[in-house]
C-alpha cells in the first residue's frame, strides 16, 4: 500500500544531502531535526568538552589576576535568577506550562552547580563566541549551546542508555521542548549575558596586550647589533 508523505524532498539544510519523507511539518531530515531541537539550528554543532577546556582555564586565570574583583556580585546575578525560577516553578498562577518547565531546568542546574561554576561556564562560552564568531549559526544557536554546556557540566537531566556499535552504556540528556528550551535560554541571557560578555572582553584585552608586548619585544631584539 502506498504511503502518503506530506513532504518529500531534499533536506532544507544546505549542508545536508539527505532525503526527507515526513508526514509532519518538518522540512529537515531526522539528523538535522535533532540538531535543530537541541541546538536551535540544524547547521549548529555542540561545544565539546575539549573545546571548553581552554576557555575555562582562561576564566580561571582572569579570576587569579583579579582577586579583588566583585565576583560575588556576578554570582549573585545567577542566584537572583534561581530564586525567580523557584517562584515560577512553585507558582500555580497563569504562567504557561513551558515557562514552569524552563524554570525547573534552571533550578536543576543550580542544584548541581555552584554559582561560581555557572559564571565560569557562561564566561567560557562567551570567550568561544569572541574567538570563533563564525562557529555559531545564529544567536539562538549560541544560547542553546550555552544551555547545553551548563546541563552537561552539572550533569543535569542526564540519563544512560545502552547501545551503539560497542553496546556500552552512554550518557545523554533529556531533550527539551523547543519552547521550554527557548524560555530557559532567555532567562539565562537576560541575567548573565552582561557578566559573560565583560569577562570575555577582559580576556580579549589581555590577549591583545600580550601580542603588543611580544611585538615590542621582537622589535627590540631586531634592533640589536
Amino acid at each position: 500500500m502506498a504511503v502518503f508523505h506530506r513532504y518529500a524532498g531534499p533536506c532544507r539544510n544546505p549542508k545536508c544531502n539527505r532525503t526527507v519523507r515526513s508526514n509532519g511539518f518538518t522540512v529537515y531530515c531526522w539528523s538535522c531535526t535533532a540538531l535543530d531541537i537541541r541546538y536551535g539550528d540544524p547547521r549548529q554543532r555542540r561545544i565539546t568538552q575539549k573545546a571548553l577546556t581552554k576557555p575555562l582555564a582562561a576564566v580561571a586565570r582572569i579570576r587569579k589576576r583579579n582577586p579583588n574583583a566583585d565576583w560575588h556580585l556576578m554570582a549573585e546575578n545567577w542566584n537572583i535568577l534561581v530564586r525567580r525560577c523557584q517562584e515560577i516553578s512553585a507558582s500555580k498562577d497563569a504562567d504557561s506550562l513551558y515557562r514552569r518547565k524552563a524554570a525547573n531546568v534552571i533550578v536543576q542546574i543550580a542544584e548541581s552547580l555552584s554559582a561560581d561554576e555557572v559564571v565560569n561556564v557562561i564566561a567560557a562560552c562567551y570567550i568561544i563566541e569572541d574567538q570563533n564568531p563564525y562557529f555559531f549559526a545564529t544567536d539562538r544557536a549560541f544560547w542553546c549551546c550555552m544551555l547545553h554546556c551548563l546541563r552537561r557540566t552539572g550533569k543535569s537531566g542526564r540519563v544512560f542508555h545502552v547501545g551503539g556499535r560497542d553496546c556500552r552504556s552512554h550518557a545523554s540528556y533529556r531533550v527539551l521542548h523547543k519552547r521550554t528550551r527557548d524560555i530557559a535560554c532567555d532567562f539565562i541571557v537576560e541575567h548573565m549575558a552582561t557578566v559573560g560578555g565583560f569577562i570575555a572582553r577582559a580576556e580579549v584585552k589581555h590577549q591583545e596586550a600580550q601580542r603588543e608586548h611580544k611585538a615590542a619585544l621582537m622589535e627590540t631584539l631586531a634592533s640589536l647589533v
